[in-house]
């Protein structure tokens, strides 16, 4: 189970870092030290390990091998306040399930769980776990996960369908789309001119699409018989997708440094999936980095691993919740505040100061007000992230043991 211990593919060799690492955007430090970065803000250091390790604006922690080993710390310490590992968030009733699963020794212990979950009322994500359960006891049967030479349509149809689309069906801020849908994030940037008219369409596997905000996230597909190149692939399309999504959101909030929010899309290789999440600095900078991988076992012999990889979907689900409300409540508070402005402004008793005199009003005034109002809408947005939290009695811990041990 991950924790805030680093993957070892973000990281060079103990022995120093891989001499054709990717390209930088400026000269690179003679020297760039952990006792340097130690010295620098947050946002100093993510410029200075993007200068000396990114491409573009754009630094990937994906890519395995990127830092050397000596950042490992300084790493870890990013990693915690950028939250860039998967939250495990959990309500106790489902802690209780997923406790049951992996202690389980045999199919009639999971089809005794799935049997006790209660679906009426629906409460948290149960019925998730219940769908799930009762997919997998078929599969497990039958042996059909041993088979390496399914395609994408039967992992869609006979596995991804039930152990994780189905996490999705129960929330009213977003609505599913599959593969017959093309990205709106490519349609939008095109009528903002963000991007070239003649920008390809994009397809993904799955959507998950917001009202407001568009494409909130994504996830591919490929068979366990897929190719390292097809994976890959996948891979490239799904970063450049979160890019433009964040360069549109930015575009729909009220200043550039409400963007510091994350974005994540997902992909599934055969019965493993990796999340992948995106965010932008105030300053422009992308980050690429994964935050969690969980795998669904082959075979009912490994159910700590199965109770595992359902935490890490619910985890996710609930991941992509909160930040869609944050992103909500900035988009909002804009609009909100401006509305607010100007009906206390037509109901003050002397309205007559948004009307001009005879004379031009001083150009100092107008730098004033933009600081006034810039200063009055971040207040606000901090308000209102500081009120958004998970639903009552829902735990969050960095990682599996923990839950264990609780």
């Amino acid at each position: 189970a991950p924790t805030l211990t680093l993957p070892n593919s973000l990281l060079s060799s103990k022995r120093g870092s891989n001499k054709n690492s990717v390209p930088f955007q400026e000269k690179k430090p003679r020297s760039l030290s952990a006792a340097y970065l130690n010295t620098l803000s947050l946002n100093e250091k993510l410029s200075c390990l993007t200068c000396s390790y990114g491409k573009n604006n754009i630094l990937d922690l994906s890519s395995p091998g990127i830092l050397p080993y000596k950042l490992a710390g300084i790493m870890k310490e990013i990693a915690s306040e950028l939250t860039l590992v998967l939250p495990l968030v959990y309500s106790p009733q489902e802690r209780e399930i997923l406790m049951k699963i992996s202690r389980s020794t045999s199919l009639t212990d999971i089809e005794i769980i799935a049997k006790s979950i209660s679906l009426i009322p629906r409460t948290g994500l149960q019925s998730y776990l219940y769908i799930s359960l009762s997919k997998l006891l078929l599969l497990y049967q039958s042996n059909q996960l041993l088979d390496t030479t399914h395609k994408e349509g039967w992992f869609q149809g006979h596995v991804y369908a039930d152990t994780f689309y189905a996490v999705f069906l129960f929330d009213p801020y977003y609505i599913t789309k599959r593969t017959e849908y093309l990205a709106s994030t490519i349609k939008y940037l095109r009528k903002i001119k963000q991007i070239d008219g003649d920008e390809k369409d994009v397809k993904a596997n799955l959507l998950l699409f917001n009202s407001q905000l568009g494409d909130v996230f994504s996830c591919e597909d490929k068979p366990t018989s897929a190719t390292e190149t097809e994976v890959e692939a996948d891979l490239k399309k799904a970063t450049n997708l979160r890019e433009k999504r964040l360069k549109y959101i930015q575009s729909l909030l009220p200043y550039p440094s409400c963007i510091q929010h994350i974005l994540i899309s997902a992909q599934f290789h055969g019965l493993i999936l990796t999340v992948y999440g995106s965010r932008m600095t105030k300053d422009g900078i992308i980050i690429h980095y994964q935050k969690s991988t969980a795998t669904i076992p082959s075979q009912a012999s490994n159910m700590s691993q199965l109770a595992y990889f359902l935490l890490n979907v619910m985890s996710l689900q609930r991941a992509i919740i909160i930040n869609l409300k944050k992103l909500i409540a900035i988009y909002e508070a804009g609009f909100q505040d401006s509305i607010g402005f100007l009906d206390s402004t037509f109901n003050s008793t002397n309205n007559n100061i948004i009307f001009r005199d005879d004379l031009p009003e001083p150009s100092s005034n107008s730098n004033s007000n933009e600081d006034d109002t810039a200063s009055r809408v971040l207040m606000l947005i901090e308000e209102r992230i500081k009120e958004i939290g998970h639903d009552d009695g829902v735990l969050t811990c960095d990682d599996w043991e923990s839950i264990i041990f609780l």
